[in-house]
């Protein structure tokens, strides 16, 4: 695999969760308002706050992935990473996309200036994270040849 389809992929993934990550810190100091907790009658300060912890360490674990065993080559971490992007990033970034959860705009400050389209986080971002494990996969599923294989003896430097 030529090395620069593994470095594009990295930054195209790596941009998803740097910015997932990102999107968790406005939420982390979220203050509810209190004539809108008495309209509607829910207090969601903390489930907020919790949603924004989430967001940065879901995004901290994937850039730990991608920065070190998705780089040497594991083939764990391209599943890891595929995981994270097809099962919590793309949902919960597109769902709202279509379904706005009662105007909770807290979800988006940070990343979008208000009035501002959130289209590039809800479906650019993933498309793009979802190319970079494409452009990657060739270099996880080709058949292991001596001298690439990790545990082959002949290879080891120690």
């Amino acid at each position: 695999m030529k090395p620069y389809r593994l470095y594009a992929s990295i930054v195209l993934i790596g941009s998803n969760f740097f910015f997932l990550a990102l999107s968790g810190f406005p939420m982390l100091t979220f203050v509810q308002e209190h004539e809108r907790a008495q309209h509607a009658g829910v207090i969601y300060e903390q489930f907020v706050r919790e949603a924004g912890y989430a967001r940065l360490a879901i995004g901290a674990i994937g850039i730990l992935i991608l920065l070190f065993p998705f780089r040497k080559g594991a083939r764990w971490s391209w599943f890891a990473l595929a995981i994270l992007l097809l099962v919590y990033w793309l949902p919960a970034f597109t769902i709202p996309m279509f379904m706005p959860f009662m105007g909770w705009h807290i979800f988006w400050e940070g990343l979008v200036r208000p009035g501002e389209s959130t289209i590039f986080f809800n479906l650019h971002l993933p498309t793009l994270g979802v190319i970079g494990l494409l452009l990657s996969l060739p270099h996880f599923v080709q058949k292991p040849t001596k001298g690439n294989n990790i545990l082959d003896k002949s290879s080891r430097i120690c």
